[in-house]
């Protein structure tokens, strides 16, 4: 299991998306680069989805963990699939004003901003920050946690 050492515990149900292991919505993403990034297109990987609010301090902490769980677990790390792949979308932030901020952070990350709320709704987001997704190479959501959760967010089994 890629992720089993990292924490995100499953949630006792995965509403709202309905099922035990959903398929993930096929959404785009447009990132701050003003690159696409389609996620039927990561099947075989791990993909970890987090919704962020660029002024967030756990946000800024969890893309911070991320960013080393990608130098580990990541294409660069890994001689075959599944490696971990991580995906940020920022809830208020677009265009250029996420560009400097993606940038100031050094983030090896695509970070997608929602304007229109296209990744946000397919996800049912709740307001929260940082939302976390997980899915299996399968496309499958196997985690969530909320962001407004006071548990600690972690990364955990996705891969098998």
């Amino acid at each position: 299991a890629v992720l089993r050492n990292y924490g995100i515990e499953p949630p006792g149900a995965v509403e709202p998306l309905a099922g035990d292991h959903p398929p993930a919505p096929d959404v785009t993403l447009l990132d701050s680069a003003g690159e696409s990034h389609r996620l039927r297109d990561f099947r075989g990987r791990v993909v970890v989805l987090v919704f962020m609010l660029s002024t967030c301090h756990k946000c800024k902490t969890q893309l911070v963990f991320l960013q080393e769980m990608l130098k580990r677990y990541g294409r660069a790390a890994r001689t075959k699939e599944p490696w971990l792949e991580v995906l940020a979308g920022c809830v208020d932030a677009t265009g250029a004003a996420l560009r400097r901020r993606a940038e100031a952070r050094g983030y090896a990350f695509p970070v997608a901003g929602d304007a229109d709320w296209a990744i946000r709704g397919a996800f049912r987001y709740r307001g929260g920050t940082p939302d976390t997704f997980v899915l299996a190479p399968d496309g499958t959501v196997r985690y969530q946690r909320w962001g407004r959760d006071r548990k600690r967010v972690s990364i955990e089994a996705a891969a098998d």
